[in-house]
């Protein structure tokens, strides 16, 4: 096992409460599927009807059997990126320890404080908070890939803090017991071998320059994309940005190379 520690930080806690529906923590939502061969987005989605200045948030990845590899070049924070307006809101320190270890059980822990200047995440509904990019190779079984909530020793409780109250948050419309015993059970994906075009965002079988206007809107705009993830990095460097659009630009006007031809 290794061990993956992100943002370490106070919380500041003066009592204990359990969520009721007010705080909510989602994984790959929308998303339902992990792709072989490719990287894929691990998002943490967050719903909360309470400001939060200290949060900390314990997640295992288990039940597959291949090898997986976290990319360590994405994000502000490699390998997690703070999305929306998680940005501005906790203090976000890093750690990680032991990525020499290819197999999983991993594990994570996310948390952090509000410290000035930092002012805490705002009220809000569920949103996209945290990335992740990690990669499966070519090869690899078609199997499930499961995401616990859970307690990270010594002291990784599973909590969101408002400044009166820790409150250990739902997991997946799951009511867990307390934030030192997160009890929901797992989330699992099916691990899928893709069949779809590279750069094909539109579902039409073709990647061309319908699809280049989607991703255009999906980036610019946040439109819907129905292609999975994985479909629309054409320049597989684990990002899904401007770099996807300039790939396509290329492939569609000039001739350039083939979307996912630079794929590991």
């Amino acid at each position: 096992m290794k061990i993956i520690i992100i943002i370490i930080g106070l919380l500041l806690i003066s009592s204990i409460a359990v969520a009721a529906n007010n705080v909510e923590v989602h994984i790959n939502y929308p998303a339902d599927t992990v792709f072989i061969g490719s990287y894929n987005q691990l998002e943490i989605w967050i719903e909360n009807d309470f400001d939060i200045i200290g949060l900390a948030l314990g997640f295992e990845f288990s039940s597959y059997s291949g090898t997986i590899s976290w990319n360590m070049n994405y994000g502000d924070f490699p390998p997690a990126n703070v999305e929306n307006d998680a940005r501005g809101a906790i203090d976000f320190n890093y750690l990680a320890l032991g990525l020499e270890d290819s197999y999983l059980p991993d594990s994570i822990l996310i948390g952090g404080a509000a410290i000035p200047p930092f002012e805490g995440l705002p009220t809000g509904n569920l949103r996209k908070c945290y990335t992740l990019h990690f990669y499966i190779p070519e090869g690899t079984p078609e199997q499930d890939f499961c995401i616990d909530n859970i307690f990270v020793p010594p002291a990784g409780e599973w909590v969101f803090d408002n400044g009166s109250q820790a409150i250990a948050p739902d997991y997946h419309g799951c009511q867990n017991s307390s934030p030192g015993d997160p009890d929901c059970p797992p989330i699992c994906y099916p691990v899928r071998i893709t069949t779809r075009v590279c750069g094909d965002a539109n579902e039409d079988g073709h990647a061309n320059l319908s699809d280049l206007v989607t991703i255009l809107r999906f980036i610019f705009h946040e439109y819907l994309i129905f292609s999975p993830w994985v479909i629309s990095d054409v320049d597989c460097d684990g990002r899904f940005n401007i770099g996807d659009i300039v790939y396509m630009t290329n492939y569609v006007f000039y001739g350039g190379p083939l979307p996912c031809s630079d794929c590991p």
